[in-house]
């Protein structure tokens, strides 16, 4: 009877073990989406002002290899990267955040989604086992030793990685002039998604239309037309109203942000910097809807130093703190970081790539229904692709901006 209870005991103990471990887990993840959601918008106003017209980049791309850089990160710069990015200061916690995150969209069903790191190291240099081993078990990061002063198969060993995890639709992503005997390291993030809508339009009933680039000016796209059921909202606060599309995994969708007003695209941007984008889909129900939408495809390469330096990491390009990465006593600083993206959206549905580079060197220095809403995105608009995680996370992993194609 004694042996009986001792091993109902243990295996009480074992099964609280196990919902302690899993409610941090979530938790993390939470913290996690929650700062990448809530990074989004400040460094996409940042990026805005040196690309004002059609814009995408990825904000989990940027997120997740800045906090893999985090991992390498500390003191004062560890500090300051954790309330830049938004995620827990000791590391095992932002670790499992990422590693729970990116499990999840790799695995997600009926959408193609990947996401994947690598770090490069320079031949005659060594990870920091530490690091090593978050980079591999949390981040699923890959490492490869590369020969950095012979730039051009250095280069090229970079992109056909880029290329083939983003199914060839970033190229070129680093150039042989951005690697020099200085390189130490070369982090990567690769981002890839295609997924088909849950209700794709019909390719009949897109048409020539106009799409105002301000009050007095417009200029002609293929608009896709569908009237159709989804989650829909006019939000006062924003002035804009909000559409909801699903791909075929209700989980992932577009969100479209369309402000009332047909130059309220800038007023709209600056509402949104402080917003939490997780809470922006609540207030949205479901009704048939009359929707208008252009198609369109857009490719961005984006220089982020600038707007990192902007949104409080400029420490990173100066004196940093990054002994955790690299055996030795060198001192490291950023040179670059590069993202490069792409999305087409179309009849059928969207597809999206992107991949994000940091470069860590050593020093020396239409229907007839007038009863219902329509949304007609014959302005500038933002669209975001979000990923539902659970009830409580969601993720931002596209955010762009529509202005129009400009005439010849």
């Amino acid at each position: 009877m004694m042996y009986e209870s001792a091993a109902s005991s243990k295996g009480l103990a074992l099964a609280l073990f196990a919902v302690v471990t899993l409610a941090m887990a979530h938790d993390n993840l939470k913290i996690v989406t929650k700062g990448n959601n809530d990074f989004t918008m400040k460094v996409f106003n940042e990026i805005s002002k040196k690309h004002p017209g059609n814009l995408i980049y990825s904000p989990i791309s940027v997120h997740t290899i800045l906090s893999l850089l985090q991992q390498g990160a500390e003191g004062q710069t560890a500090k300051v990267m954790s309330d830049v990015l938004q995620i827990p200061e000791l590391k095992t916690l932002s670790a499992d955040g990422f590693q729970s995150l990116m499990s999840y969209l790799n695995g997600i069903q009926n959408v193609t989604l990947e996401i994947a790191n690598k770090v490069y190291v320079k031949n005659d240099v060594t990870l920091k086992p530490s690091f090593s081993q978050i980079a591999t078990n949390s981040f699923y990061s890959e490492a490869q030793a590369l020969d950095f002063s012979q730039s051009e198969a250095a280069a090229k060993a970079i992109n056909d990685w880029v290329s083939l995890k983003t199914h060839d639709k970033i190229k070129d992503l680093i150039s042989p002039d951005s690697l020099n005997d200085l390189t130490r390291m070369v982090l990567v993030n690769a981002i890839y998604f295609k997924g088909d809508w849950a209700n794709q339009f019909d390719k009949k009933f897109t048409t020539k239309d106009k799409f105002y680039t301000s009050k007095d000016n417009f200029v002609e796209v293929d608009m896709m037309h569908k009237t159709d059921n989804y989650k829909y909202g006019n939000n006062k606060q924003l002035d804009a109203k909000i559409i909801q599309l699903p791909y075929k995994n209700e989980d992932v969708n577009m969100v479209v942000i369309l402000p009332n007003k047909i130059d309220g695209i800038d007023e709209l941007q600056q509402k949104l910097t402080n917003y939490d984008l997780s809470k922006l889909t609540e207030g949205l129900y479901n009704t048939d809807v009359i929707l208008s939408l252009p198609k369109f495809k857009i490719e961005s390469t984006i220089d982020l130093n600038d707007p990192l330096k902007m949104v409080g990491l400029e420490s990173l390009f100066l004196h940093p703190n990054l002994t955790g990465l690299l055996e030795g006593n060198e001192n490291l600083k950023v040179s670059d970081v590069i993202q490069k993206a792409f999305i087409e959206v179309n009849e059928e549905g969207a597809e999206a790539a992107a991949a994000t580079v940091i470069l860590v060197i050593g020093t020396t220095s239409v229907g007839n229904h007038p009863e219902l809403p329509r949304f007609y995105a014959d302005h500038p608009f933002l669209y975001y692709i979000n990923v539902k995680i659970n009830d409580t996370a969601n993720s931002v992993t596209f955010f762009g901006r529509f202005s129009g194609f400009i005439k010849p």
